[in-house]
């Protein structure tokens, strides 16, 4: 795993500039590097302390808006109740990230592009730095509506910034934390529309965009989720949000029991 605070991409020990990878990094809560072995008769690498826990898990939710992700946290918050999950979102997530939320999201707020993706990226840093890798050190595992995803589909898609140029800079906010997987909620866009009709809720900024701009966003997470197979799971969210919960769960302690298996 890198260190903390350096960025989480592999290749750059060869030089390789921090884009021109995949988004993929150090696992969290994966197997630890195995120590460089002694050449003495009978040395023996140290073992951590008893009372260090393993590391938590890190799963995010991802989606276009009115696919029904805040339904399906709090679907999941019930399921996961007493297992000491902790849950958070981005924009947000600590006081400072609610701030940029807060400026981010405001319909009345007019903005650069660039100067949005960057908002979103300082807002992830201290939300991934403060709030996020503490937990998982701790041994808790993590869910977060919304993350590094969703950046490089709306900033790097929807506003045409660029695929690698929104994951180099974000390179840099998140370091090593990296999710472990990813539940991707894929709805066709009648039915997104159909949702927002029925909330009839005031838009943010980012949702009053246009059908265009969504239309670039979700083929953004549909070519990530090509790109990223075994990290992002597709679900189908015009199912229930206790069947997506059910599904999700099964895949969280799916690999809880593979990284314990291997840590024995």
């Amino acid at each position: 795993m890198a260190r903390r605070g350096a960025v989480a991409r592999r290749g750059h020990a060869r030089g390789e500039p921090p884009a021109a990878r995949p988004l993929r990094g150090p696992r969290l809560g994966g197997r630890a590097p195995r120590p460089p072995s002694g050449r003495g008769v009978g040395r023996t690498a140290a073992r951590p302390p008893r009372d260090v826990p393993a590391r938590g898990l890190f799963f995010t939710i991802e989606g276009l808006d009115f696919s029904g992700k805040t339904t399906l946290v709090r679907a999941l918050k019930d399921s996961l109740a007493g297992t000491g999950t902790h849950f958070t979102r981005e924009p947000g997530g600590t006081p400072v990230a609610e701030r940029i939320r807060d400026i981010v999201l405001d319909p009345e707020a007019e903005m650069d592009a660039w100067t949005e993706a960057y908002l979103y990226a300082a807002a992830r840093a201290d939300h991934a730095r403060g709030e996020v890798l503490p937990r998982l050190e701790r041994g808790e595992d993590v869910v977060c509506e919304r993350y590094l995803d969703s950046s490089l589909a709306y900033q790097g898609f929807g506003r045409g910034l660029g695929l690698e140029a929104v994951r180099g800079l974000n390179a840099y906010a998140v370091g090593a934390v990296i999710p472990d997987k990813t539940f991707y909620l894929r709805l066709r866009s009648g039915e997104r529309e159909r949702r927002a009709r029925e909330l009839g809720a005031a838009l943010d900024r980012i949702e009053v965009v246009g059908a265009d701009f969504m239309r670039r966003v979700e083929e953004g997470f549909e070519e990530l989720a090509r790109q990223e197979p075994e990290r992002i799971v597709v679900l189908d969210a015009s199912r229930s949000p206790g069947e997506m919960a059910e599904k999700i769960v099964g895949e969280m302690r799916q690999l809880q029991y593979t990284r314990d298996q291997e840590a024995t």
